[in-house]
């Protein structure tokens, strides 16, 4: 069966057993991991299963070998994994860092000195006027030559290690501080289909569109494989899958209509939300509505084209590409996981072939290549970068190769293929 939809109360318990919890602001950004969990495609060993033996329904997983039933993640250990590499990476949480000042401040900031007499002279008129300029004046004005108050005589005791803990203190605050503690809304789907997005911090939806760098963002492909929550080998994934949407006349009950753009006079329009599937062995579309509500589900679609006419294939699937499907033109506004994951591995693998091909031309062309030639085209998003555009790229240089070196680049030329 399909696993429930995923909801900010289902990343938010997931994120739990993650130990990641929305009373720790600063590492809010690693609920991605949580959403990712819930996205992903379970181990071909398991199954996805609802339970109401607590009283109310809750997922839980099928182990199909032994037939035992658990509410435990199959990959949530891995899933540790990738958290505890992500806090590693940002350089632990802020808790960690205030300890770490913390405890470098005995050796390096000596106690207070004792409160002067009341003995001692008043300081003059000019030391006074000196203090109020500031530290740096202080030290540099003649007239402010009198003793400091106790707290300013300890911070110039410590002279230049004073200065250096300083400087630890703000890069620890900057830590702290940093862009992905700053991410805290994460994107979700409704029953009916429509967007909208949650903030984490606040724990409340987000009112329009959410505030530049707001965003969560999906793990690196390459640390999710490595935590061993993905497949290891993008050979493992058949199908591709996308989110898309289009307007729909909302008093239209003809299928057809729907589906082949056209209208007829009606309330209004609205959007419906649907899937695109690409079926990898067979090479053929599918559509399904997201929502039950006047289901759509149409399978083994072959004539698919791109927006400049061609036929569609593989590489010119990615976030932002547009289709065109039945009459309807489409854009691809989300993959899911595993499709974010197929694409940034056969993306790495291209850019690496176009590394190589770049420094055998190199030997012949010492003047390089047109920007054109070198540059990545897409969203750097998961899932956004233009494998068609790659591979046009590649067959450029590997015809120009093929002037200067034919048998290596006969050989190069066979690592372009899926």
């Amino acid at each position: 069966m399909e696993p429930p939809p995923v909801t900010p109360e289902s990343v938010k318990k997931l994120g739990i057993e993650l130990g990641i919890t929305v009373d720790d602001k600063t590492s809010l950004n690693l609920l991605a991991v949580a959403r990712l969990l819930l996205t992903l495609p379970l181990p071909t060993s398991y199954k996805h299963a609802l339970s109401d033996e607590s009283g109310q329904w809750e997922s839980v997983y099928i182990d199909k070998r032994t037939g035992l039933t658990t509410p435990k993640h199959p990959n949530l250990e891995a899933a540790k994994k990738l958290v505890a590499k992500l806090r590693q990476q940002s350089g632990g949480s802020s808790a960690r860092a205030a300890n770490d000042t913390q405890a470098s401040q005995p050796d390096q900031q000596p106690a207070a000195p004792q409160a002067e007499p009341d003995s001692e002279p008043e300081p003059s008129a000019e030391g006074a006027q000196a203090e109020q300029a500031g530290d740096a004046e202080a030290e540099s004005a003649p007239g402010a030559a009198q003793p400091p108050a106790p707290a300013e005589e300890s911070a110039q005791s410590t002279g230049d290690a004073g200065r250096a803990q300083a400087a630890s203190t703000s890069g620890n605050d900057n830590s702290s501080g940093s862009s992905t503690a700053k991410q805290t809304v994460m994107g979700f789907t409704k029953p009916d289909g429509t967007p909208y997005y949650y903030d984490f911090a606040t724990e409340s939806e987000v009112e329009g569109e959410p505030a530049n760098g707001t965003v969560i963002e999906a793990p690196a492909s390459d640390l999710v494989q490595e935590a061993g929550m993905a497949p290891q080998s993008a050979s493992d994934i058949k199908a591709l899958k996308f989110y898309s949407w289009w307007y729909e006349d909302i008093e239209s009950s003809d299928l057809t209509l729907r589906v082949s753009g056209n209208s007829e006079a009606g309330g209004g329009l609205k959007r419906r939300y649907v899937t695109v599937e690409y079926d990898l062995p067979s090479q053929s579309f599918g559509i399904r509505s997201v929502t039950d509500e006047q289901e759509l589900a149409i399978s083994n679609i072959l004539a698919v084209t791109s927006k400049s006419g061609g036929t569609v294939e593989v590489w010119d699937l990615h976030v932002g590409a547009t289709l065109n499907i039945m009459g309807r033109s489409l854009a691809l506004m989300k993959a899911d996981g595993s499709t974010g994951i197929w694409i940034d591995h056969h993306a790495k693998r291209l850019k690496k072939l176009k590394a190589t091909l770049l420094g055998e031309l190199q030997k012949y062309r010492p003047r390089g290549h047109k920007p054109a030639v070198t540059h990545d085209r897409g969203d750097k998003a998961s899932g956004g970068l233009s494998l068609r555009y790659t591979v046009n790229q590649i067959n450029t240089m590997l015809d120009e190769l093929q002037q200067y070196r034919p048998s290596v680049a006969a050989k190069l030329r066979t690592q372009i293929q899926i």
